[in-house]
């Protein structure tokens, strides 16, 4: 059974903004709310069958049913929470390349360090192979994020 798709989304962006208007700005952060609103503009674009299309409505209209009226992140309910926006994005990564701003940097600004510090050591000046490292995990990072933005898949 397919649910009418613009329908749904507006019923969704409502639902997930009566669950999160008290939140503050940070707390929208915590609770993934830009990502989720930033995907229900997304999700029509996808090139998804009907069955993942439904697959994917019901993982947004859980998440969203899980926000809390009010802000806890020390609850039982938020690790569960978090645990269900994991799986929705490595979902989105892995079936359609999906990520969020910045995964990229992210994931190469320790890499580089990393990479940075034998070379220091070669060079007997760790010191040195720190921002080396730094620069290299930066440079890249921006690369993949760019490319990954020229070609949409920033959620």
């Amino acid at each position: 059974m397919t649910i009418p798709l613009e329908p749904w989304l507006q019923q969704t962006a409502l639902e997930l903004e009566n669950r999160s208007q008290l939140y503050k700005e940070q707390e929208l952060k915590n609770y993934f709310v830009p990502f989720l609103r930033n995907l229900l503009t997304k999700l029509p674009s996808l090139p998804a069958s009907d069955q993942e299309l439904v697959s994917l409505q019901q993982k947004i209209e859980e998440l969203v049913s899980l926000i809390p009226p009010t802000y806890d992140v020390k609850s039982k309910e938020y690790r569960v929470y978090l645990s269900k926006v994991d799986s929705l994005k490595s979902k989105l990564k892995e079936r359609f390349k999906l990520v969020r701003k910045g995964h990229y940097k992210t994931i190469w600004l320790p890499l580089g360090i990393a990479i940075g510090l034998p070379w220091g050591a070669a060079f007997k000046n760790i010191a040195m192979g720190i921002p080396i490292g730094l620069c290299l995990g930066l440079f890249i990072g921006s690369y993949l994020d760019s490319k990954a933005e020229k070609e949409g898949r920033v959620i």
